[in-house]
């Protein structure tokens, strides 16, 4: 009977099904005093086998009797109150089972092989095979766990491997190994994206401060979603002031960064007309913000003329159309 029961169990196991036992014979089923024994309040195992004293606390030399197959690494099975009563009478075991008690559940430890393992085999494979080692694996099955017994670490081996470098699509078969059990296999599917190094804020750099080198951190990007104007270059970033509230992380562009402002809209600056055979200067309004080297608006605070210059210094406009003779009339007057 009890290897008839091993095997029942066994089936029961794998398909995670709850256990049943076959009718126990007519001397077992009879009530028998027994040994006081009580319910595990959880059952977990490491092996393969289950044994009695998984079941039952209180147990003497009988704890290490064999009664069913454990379910495979990581799974669980559902064992009926009906078969624990049997398993008991079996055993000769005084148990009770608390009211309520309908079922309890076993499951088999294991270690998992997770979505960051596959990832790194799957990018040593794509390196091995000469297709690029700026991508990143990116599974159409992030939750993706692969059971083991217990054991030594497992190690992944990729069987096969294919990669479309147009749709970026990629598919394998795994093979990982432990300590000799038997191989778990598994078909993955996903994409292996070029990626991009570049420089982005660390923190929030609000207008018209300057931006300094600790003020960066790098990110990787897949390159296709880099627009257009995208700096990769920190050279092109530090020294420059924001536009605009940036927020840390994001690709920058060169339309995010201007020079730092040394004119801002609505101050008075000094307007300079400077020519070969003279020089001459006014007082303006900038219409707008200005950086080192940006052309701005200046309006002539008396002609309230309108005039284009060239910022060279804090607060200071030159203007490099000689054509604008008003400020010759103004400087004269």
């Amino acid at each position: 009977m009890r290897r008839f029961l091993l095997n029942l169990l066994a089936c029961a196991g794998l398909a995670g099904a709850v256990l049943t036992a076959s009718p126990t014979s007519p001397q077992a089923a009879v009530e028998a005093p027994g040994q006081p024994v009580s319910l595990r309040p959880e059952i977990v195992v490491d092996g393969p086998v289950l044994k009695l004293g998984d079941f039952f606390e209180g147990l003497d030399e009988q704890a290490g009797l064999n009664v069913a197959q454990a379910p495979v690494p990581g799974a669980r099975i559902r064992v009926s109150l009906q078969w624990l009563q049997r398993l008991a009478r079996s055993h000769d075991l005084a148990w009770q089972p608390q009211p309520g008690l309908a079922s309890v559940t076993v499951r088999r430890s294991s270690q998992v092989v997770g979505q960051m393992e596959i990832q790194d085999a799957l990018s040593a494979a794509l390196g091995r095979e000469g297709i690029g080692d700026d991508l990143d694996v990116v599974l159409d099955n992030p939750g993706i766990a692969l059971h083991l017994a217990l054991g030594a670490p497992p190690e992944i081996q990729v069987t096969a491997l294919s990669y479309d470098p147009r749709s970026e699509r990629l598919a394998a078969k795994l093979l990982v190994r432990s300590d000799g059990q038997r191989p778990v296999e598994a078909v993955i599917r996903g994409r292996a994206l070029h990626m991009t190094e570049l420089p982005v804020l660390r923190h929030r750099v609000a207008f018209g401060q300057v931006i300094t080198a600790d003020d960066l951190d790098w990110t990787r990007l897949p390159s296709a979603r880099l627009g257009q104007g995208t700096l990769t270059d920190p050279a092109d970033i530090v020294g420059k002031s924001p536009r605009r509230m940036i927020r840390p992380g994001r690709q920058l562009r060169r339309g995010d960064l201007q020079a730092p402002v040394v004119v801002a809209k609505n101050s008075l600056v000094t307007l300079r007309l400077e020519t070969p055979v003279m020089r001459l200067s006014a007082q303006g309004r900038a219409l707008e913000n200005g950086g080192l080297g940006d052309v701005v608006r200046v309006v002539n605070t008396k002609s309230k003329a309108l005039v284009y210059g060239l910022v060279t210094g804090p607060n200071n406009v030159v203007v490099t159309d000689p054509s604008q003779t008003h400020l010759h009339q103004e400087a004269s007057r």
